[in-house]
């Protein structure tokens, strides 16, 4: 069976049943920067996809690049698990579609925005003011879900309040800001070196500490960063165990590039010798 063919039962045209997927994990692989005001250097970690997960998608012929639904390309997505024990990623405006019960709802959830995006277009002519406003919720809806919330509400109620206008604008300077950050930091990685496969010691700042579950109760994960702009994931290690988020630790570990990013490398096993 070709891969096309194993795709095509996950999009609409070839029987896409919402039902038939259960939630496994997520993840974010953009880099949502932040200014460090004692560093002077910019990070808050992403949320890699789990290794072992990448590689069933890559043995399926899917990717994590990609929605499997939609085909769109993305940075950030969903895993989700078909009865068919196929493993695939659905994007976050597609997983929605997840809500529904059947095929039949998605498409008349599509007609019912058009009718919504037509309202919204009436009550744009009709005032200048909302013209404004609305023009500015549609070309930035996809920066946040509030956003694009407050355009669902603008074109129900006709009507915002100057709290909300305000709080609008906000978020988008904080979305664009993120972007010129993240691209910065995009261009200083390109003299950065690759990682390299084996066991050694490095020096890093912690970015990140989440908790993630796992068959054994779970453990908690760290992302690092390197004076050079690398970066890694993998358990914190227990003599690491009270380090906060801004730390430079130094530990040693057995590291695994990854396949998708030469700058970003998987540990494991991390030791502490002091």
């Amino acid at each position: 069976m070709t891969t096309t063919t194993k795709i095509q039962k996950h999009r609409l045209a070839g029987g896409f049943e919402p039902l038939a997927y259960t939630y496994v994990d997520q993840f974010d692989h953009r880099q949502n920067e932040v200014m460090d005001p004692q560093s002077g250097s910019y990070g808050e970690a992403q949320d890699p996809i789990d290794a072992d997960y990448n590689d069933e998608l890559e043995s399926n012929g899917y990717d994590c690049d990609h929605c499997t639904h939609c085909g769109s390309r993305l940075s950030s997505g969903y895993l989700y698990r078909h009865t068919s024990g196929e493993l695939i990623v659905i994007g976050n405006i597609c997983v929605n579609r997840l809500a529904f019960s059947t095929a039949d709802e998605i498409q008349k959830a599509h007609r019912e925005n058009r009718i919504q995006q037509g309202l919204l277009r009436g009550i744009m002519n009709a005032s200048w003011r909302w013209r404004i406003v609305g023009e500015f919720l549609q070309q930035n809806a996809e920066k946040n879900d509030i956003l694009e919330d407050m355009l669902n509400k603008l074109a129900k109620y006709f009507s915002l309040s100057r709290r909300q206008i305000a709080f609008a604008r906000k978020l988008v300077r904080e979305a664009d800001s993120k972007q010129a950050l993240a691209a910065e930091r995009e261009a200083k990685m390109v003299d950065a070196a690759d990682w390299e496969d084996g066991r050694f010691e490095i020096e890093g700042k912690i970015l990140s500490v989440k908790w993630k579950d796992n068959d054994f109760g779970g453990s908690y994960k760290m992302i690092v960063e390197l004076a050079d702009g690398r970066r890694c994931w993998g358990s914190v290690p227990s003599k690491l165990g009270d380090s906060e988020v801004g730390d430079v630790v130094r530990f040693k570990a057995t590291f695994s590039k990854s396949n998708d990013d030469s700058k970003f490398a998987f540990f494991k096993r991390p030791t502490v010798s002091k």
